[in-house]
């Protein structure tokens, strides 16, 4: 089975398992420690291009991304605390699906790189 951080999503699958290899010495097997640091490895690996995604978005779109990546709706509290009204949201919601960087999936709307969400939720999400 694929890593849940791949999505399915063959490009980052290969990405992460990449990471994987690179962090997991010579014989051993990798284990949930390894996964962490090969996971930390391919954000700071992807770091760059989702910078670079995160400079051409205007901050509704960000913010949007953002609650898609931590699982919120788009239009709910979390939305609310961000000051985000729901009409904005909305609208960088549809934004977001029309440049391919969100889709429907499961009847919820959720990023199409699952590794992006992965970086926004290290980044920008709450700390534990």
């Amino acid at each position: 089975p694929s890593p849940p951080t791949a999505g399915g999503h063959p490009q980052r699958l290969a990405f992460l398992a990449d990471a994987l290899w690179h962090r997991t010495p010579d014989g051993a097997t990798a284990d949930l420690t390894t996964w962490d640091e090969a996971l930390g490895l391919a954000i700071r690996r992807a770091n760059p291009e989702f910078v670079a995604v995160e400079g051409g978005l205007p901050m509704t779109q960000r913010k949007v991304a953002l609650l898609l990546a931590l699982g919120e709706p788009p239009t709910g509290a979390a939305a609310e605390r961000m000051s985000l009204s729901k009409g904005a949201a909305r609208g960088a919601l549809e934004a977001l699906v029309d440049k391919g960087h969100a889709h429907e999936l499961d009847q919820r709307t959720t990023l199409v790189d699952p590794l992006y969400a992965a970086w926004l939720r290290a980044r920008f999400g709450p700390r534990d």
